[in-house]
């Protein structure tokens, strides 16, 4: 169990801030909905040889809602001592300076820690480092994304093609734009394992838009199991749901490892001998050339302006547009 030393409703940003000034070792940040202007006062405060990461998710309309910023790498990518990561099934708050812990209810936003009129009411409680948040700070890790300047341009260029459409709903910080099941990927879904499926990309949203009758048994399960990995919200057009899908999928593990191998130009050998050693395909049985070939069709189908393929006498040789 964890022992609880102290509760605070008042004053949050100063408890954290005073947090961040005793802190010699390590900070972890953990959060949701996190805002640039948050960050950059915490970071005034932090020592500079002290560790800091930061985790956080990044989901398309809470991004262009306002309620998150991904702008915060641009506070972090130069410092060596600092890593931002993502973990796409993030809901818990929680602050760790050195062997103090601090969780509770409120995001790293100006809403939930500044005391004002408009902010929310919320509880953090002060405890002591323990096993079980050892436990939760390696699972964490195990759950995550690591971002580097590369995910920031491809998440931060899809953004802004976003931007100026017509959001169907606002969201706040409680998340209230998505019902229960649309916005939680399911615990038991490892997204370090994640291969595609559908041989034929456009076959998700037509199973998205229950036009099952289109589909053979094998194409419904194999779209079921991979939106499963997403969080879609629902009644999306088809433009909508293909951009939330590109955005998602650019801060999956397996696109992120691929991507860093792309260097110059590889064969479709090189590249389905990649994905079997890296992913282990032979051990679980996974055909590794028949994967390489579907999660290329969902590279040129869903990131066509990042990777494009020429297809030669003996080999389809994929490379990265400058």
């Amino acid at each position: 169990m964890i022992n609880t030393r102290s509760f605070h409703y008042k004053d949050l940003l100063s408890l954290l801030e005073n947090s961040m000034t005793r802190v010699d070792n390590e900070v972890v940040l953990v959060a949701p909905f996190i805002k640039h202007s948050i960050i950059e006062i915490l970071l005034q405060h932090l020592k500079d040889k002290t560790k800091l990461t930061v985790y956080t998710r990044w989901r398309l309309d809470e991004i262009l809602s306002g309620v998150s910023d991904i702008e915060i790498w641009e506070l972090i990518r130069d410092s060596q001592n600092m890593s931002l990561k993502l973990s796409p099934n993030l809901h818990a708050k929680y602050y760790r300076f050195d062997n103090t812990v601090i969780l509770g209810s409120a995001n790293l936003t100006a809403k939930a820690l500044i005391t004002n009129a408009a902010s929310n009411f919320e509880l953090l409680q002060t405890s002591e480092l323990n096993d079980e948040c050892r436990s939760f700070e390696m699972a964490l890790v195990n759950q995550s994304v690591e971002v580097n300047n590369e995910l920031f341009k491809q998440v931060k260029r899809i953004v802004e093609q976003s931007e100026d459409r017509e959001l169907s709903n606002e969201v706040n910080e409680l998340g209230i734009s998505y019902d229960a099941e649309d916005s939680i990927i399911a615990d038991h879904l490892d997204l370090y394992q994640w291969i595609p499926r559908t041989r034929n990309p456009e076959n998700l949203f037509v199973y998205y838009s229950k036009y099952h009758e289109l589909l053979t048994d094998v194409q419904i399960k194999h779209a079921e199991i991979d939106l499963s990995f997403f969080p879609i919200k629902r009644g999306l057009n088809k433009e909508v749901f293909e951009e939330s899908i590109s955005f998602y999928l650019v801060q999956m593990p397996v696109i992120r490892k691929i991507d860093e191998f792309i260097i110059g130009s590889k064969s479709f050998g090189e590249m389905a001998n990649f994905l079997g050693r890296e992913f282990k395909l032979n051990i679980r049985d996974i055909d590794h050339k028949r994967s390489w070939q579907t999660l290329m069709r969902w590279l040129l189908y869903f990131i066509s302006d990042k990777y494009d393929v020429i297809v030669n006498k003996y080999s389809e040789i994929i490379f990265k547009k400058k």
